[in-house]
Formats: structure tokens, C-alpha cells, sequence
């Protein structure tokens, strides 16, 4: 299981701090040693200095036995006086052996003990001043583990304490961590926590957008469902009232006539199907492309084909005009869905007896296919909405689901084609351009 952040913060703390002890209580040991070891020196020194004033300065040479020399630690210092090759004055524990050879500060071997000594010469006179290096480093050791207790003695105290800071600098991160929980799947509102930290806000900002996101989706999708009910409801309504009038009547002329507006309402609600399944394959989580080259002349030519018996059904005049081959990249099947339903809809609104022109053509950089048709046209006020699921504009009495133009423009961002809607310039109806331009342009 992984650790929560504050123990995180407190497992990083103590281990930086305890590192951090560690090298202070070494460097604080060798400094307090060295400190101490002058010290001891010192004393060394002066003890000398005073031996030698009395001997050298006074006369006095009666000095042949006295008791060691207590030090401040209360450990014992060690002389000898020597005048030629004879110890005339020396302190009870001192070695019978010479303690030093050399004026000055020496450290020597004696009688199996280690010695650190000052020794003072004038004339054949040597004063010798030592102290056993064993006794001298319990001292010091003694004396640095004294001052260093109570600062071992502070760790855990210190590690309360940042406990205690760490709980409280991260309490607004477990009253976010509260009110997170407290969200119900079906409330998506904001999140507010008072006094976050500014690091955390960000991430309380892109959670907050994130819940707005799926909010608007979730509301779309229920506007969606509910609209697809709807127009589902309306085309089985009427071929559900159409069969039990065909079941009650025994004319075959009146069953026919029955049929045939059962057939008509199965293909109306098979196109309603064919187009919110294409909307739903078009959400990022279920979309599947697979661009490649396309010959756009064959592309459109071929949806013209399959919508050629609509036309001819209302004597519309379906035709097509190229002014070169032109290469795009993009999904086929896609891209034969975006024309063919801007196809369908300029047969559907267009009246019998009329025409829908499709020109391809080329303008600088750019591909342009130019759908144009007869129809009532769209105003320019409502010309961004059209595009919008379930949109039928007041005054259009062809039937139409009003998801086709919705699934020509996730298409076309897909691909980013750009819609142009228009009105043509020389008759009523609706000019709708598409624009294929940069990277998708291959010739």
C-alpha cells in the first residue's frame, strides 16, 4: 500500500534531519576534541611555565617527590626535573623513565603508556610535563558525550513537533479529501475548500473543470437520449398505428396503401438509427479512423450514385462538375458519410422539378466541394445552430431527424474540413462549401 503524504513528508523530514544530526554531532565531536585537546596542551604549558619559574627563576631544586598535579577534569598530570642524566624532582605517578628527548610539545612512548608532554630546557635543566594520552581521551570523551546528551535527548522531541507542524500545514488537504468524498455520483457541482495551499489549488481548479466537463456531457447525453426517444417514438407510433389499420381492413387496395407508408416509416427510422450510431462512433472514447489518400472525384461521384434514385424519384436534377482530379487524405468512410448526408439533405429540401449541382474545384491551396440545391435555404441567423443535434428550423416541413448536419460537422472538425453555408447567388436555396485545405490536400 502506498504511504500517505504526510508520511511521506515526515519519513523525508527524519531522515534529513537525523543525516543532518548525524554530520553535526561528528563535526561538533572532532571540533569539541580538538578544542579540548589545545586545552589540555595549554595546561600542559602553563604547568611547565610554573615549574620552571620556580626551579629556574627561584633556585628552588628541592622538589623530589610530590603528588601528581590535579587538572580541572580532576585526572592526574605527571612532571619530572631532570639536571643532566639525573631526575632530581618528579610527581608521584611520574615514569622512572625520561618522558621526552625533545623541547617542546612530543608525544612518546614510556613504560607502556602513551604520553603527550611539555618539556621546558635551560642550561642541563629539563622540566617535563605529561599526561597520559588514555586518561586524556576519557576526559575528553567524557566531557563531548556530556554536552551532546541533551541534544540527543532533543531528537524525538523535535520529531514530535514536525509531526504536529506537518498535521496541521496538511489539513487543508484532508478537508479537499473530505469534501471529494462527500460529492455523490450525481452532484458534479464545484468543489470548495476554504485556505487551500496555492500549490493545490491548480489541481483543484482542473478537478472543478474536469467535474464541469463531465457535467456538460452528462446533460448532453440526457438531451440526447431523451431527443432520440423521441424521434424514435414518433416514426414506431405511426407504423404501429399503420399495421393495426392494414390488420382491420380486408381492402387490398387500402392494405397496400398501408404498407407502403409502413415501409416508408421503417426507412425513417432506419435512417434515424443509421445516424445516432454514427453520432455515438463519432465520441472520442468509441471513434476509429484510418486516414489515407483519397481520390475525392471517385468519392463523390460514388455517393452521387447511391442517392440518384431519391433524385430521380422527385425528377430532381442531380449532376456533378470537376474541374481537375483533386487528392485529399482523410477517412473514406467518414468523408463518404459528411457528403452523403449533405447529398440526402439538399434532395430532401429541395423541391420536385429542380436542381442539385455538386462542383469540385480549386481555389489557390485550397479543395473546395460545393453542394447547391433548391431549397427554402437556411437563414444566417441560424445558420451555427443548424449544427446542432436535433435542430429543425420552423418552416421546413420534410422530415429530417435533424442529426444529419450534426454528424457532417463532427466529421468535418474530425478532418478539418471548414463548412461554409451560403446562399446561392443567382436562386433561393442553400450553397454549402467544404474546404480542404493544408496537410489534407495531397495534389
Amino acid at each position: 500500500m502506498n504511504n500517505s503524504l504526510k508520511t511521506r513528508l515526515l519519513k523525508n523530514i527524519m531522515l534529513s534531519l537525523v543525516l543532518a544530526w548525524a554530520l553535526t554531532l561528528m563535526g561538533g565531536y572532532f571540533m569539541t576534541q580538538k578544542t579540548l585537546n589545545d586545552q589540555q596542551d595549554m595546561q600542559l604549558k602553563q604547568i611547565a611555565q610554573s615549574l620552571s619559574h620556580q626551579v629556574f627563576t627561584q633556585g628552588v631544586i628541592s622538589i623530589q617527590r610530590t603528588e601528581s598535579i590535579p587538572t580541572s577534569g580532576g585526572k592526574d598530570i605527571e612532571f619530572q626535573i631532570w639536571r643532566e642524566d639525573k631526575m632530581i624532582g618528579f610527581s608521584e605517578n611520574a615514569p622512572t623513565e625520561s618522558l621526552s628527548e625533545t623541547e617542546g610539545y612530543s608525544q612518546h612512548s614510556v613504560e607502556q603508556k602513551q604520553w603527550r608532554v611539555f618539556s621546558s630546557h635551560q642550561n642541563d635543566s629539563r622540566i617535563m610535563v605529561g599526561q597520559d594520552l588514555n586518561v586524556r581521551q576519557k576526559l575528553i570523551r567524557g566531557m563531548i558525550f556530556s554536552s551532546l546528551w541533551p541534544m540527543l535527548l532533543a531528537l524525538p522531541i523535535i520529531g514530535l513537533i514536525l509531526w504536529l507542524a506537518v498535521s496541521l500545514g496538511l489539513k487543508p488537504l484532508s478537508n479537499l479529501a473530505d469534501a471529494i468524498q462527500k460529492q455523490s455520483p450525481t452532484n458534479l457541482s464545484p468543489i470548495q475548500v476554504p485556505d487551500l495551499p496555492s500549490e493545490v489549488i491548480p489541481v483543484v481548479q482542473s478537478l472543478n473543470n474536469l467535474l464541469l466537463v463531465v457535467d456538460n456531457a452528462m446533460t448532453k447525453e440526457k438531451e440526447f437520449t431523451d431527443n432520440a426517444a423521441h424521434e424514435l417514438r414518433t416514426p414506431l407510433a405511426g407504423i404501429k398505428a399503420q399495421v393495426e389499420a392494414a390488420l382491420r381492413s380486408d381492402n387490398e387496395e387500402e392494405q397496400h396503401k398501408h404498407l407502403v407508408a409502413i415501409n416508408h416509416g421503417v426507412d425513417r427510422t432506419s435512417r434515424i438509427v443509421s445516424q445516432l450510431l454514427a453520432l455515438a462512433r463519432l465520441e472520442p472514447e468509441n471513434l476509429q479512423v484510418n486516414f489515407s489518400s483519397i481520390d475525392l472525384n471517385s468519392l463523390v461521384a460514388q455517393a452521387i450514385a447511391k442517392w440518384t434514385p431519391q433524385a430521380l424519384a422527385k425528377n430532381i436534377d442531380l449532376g456533378m462538375e470537376a474541374t481537375g482530379e483533386y487528392q485529399v487524405r482523410g477517412d473514406t468512410l467518414w468523408l463518404d458519410l459528411m457528403i452523403s448526408n449533405l447529398i440526402d439533405n439538399a434532395i430532401r429540401y429541395s423541391p420536385a422539378h429542380s436542381k442539385v449541382d455538386i462542383e469540385l474545384t480549386r481555389q489557390n491551396e485550397k479543395i473546395l466541394v460545393i453542394i447547391t440545391d433548391n431549397g427554402p435555404g437556411i437563414p444566417k441567423e441560424d445558420r451555427e445552430r443548424v449544427f446542432d443535434r436535433f435542430v429543425r428550423l420552423k418552416g421546413h416541413n420534410t422530415e429530417g431527424s435533424g442529426i444529419g448536419l450534426a454528424v457532417v460537422k463532427k466529421i468535418a472538425d474530425l478532418h478539418d474540413v471548414k463548412i461554409i453555408l451560403d446562399t446561392p447567388t443567382d436562386h433561393g436555396g442553400l450553397k454549402v462549401t467544404l474546404v480542404f485545405a493544408g496537410s489534407l490536400v495531397t495534389q
